[in-house]
């Protein structure tokens, strides 16, 4: 299954994150027993965070980022997904 690689940006304004946090991480906790994510984690400077999904397609994908607490809370800023393909590491694919 093809990985994809989530980076968005916090808004300015965290108050909507913070009181979403917990119910996000959760959200992605199970993702994480259901091997939908690989990763995630916020930048060490705050500005953003990383998360890295193993999806059946892209349309999968956008269907996990609709139910993820962070989405309706409008949470995430700038957000950019791209399909990622690791040579090296734990989930590279068979050639």
């Amino acid at each position: 299954m093809p990985l994809y690689v989530l980076e968005y940006q916090f808004p300015e304004d965290s108050s909507r994150r913070l009181a979403a946090r917990s119910r996000h991480r959760a959200y992605l906790a199970e993702l994480k027993r259901q091997e939908k994510v690989i990763a995630a984690g916020p930048f060490s400077d705050g500005s953003g965070a990383l998360i890295i999904y193993e999806t059946a397609d892209a349309d999968e994908l956008e269907r996990l980022l609709a139910r993820d607490p962070y989405g309706s809370a409008e949470v995430y800023g700038e957000r950019i997904i791209r399909e990622w393909g690791p040579f090296i590491g734990g989930r590279v694919p068979e050639a």
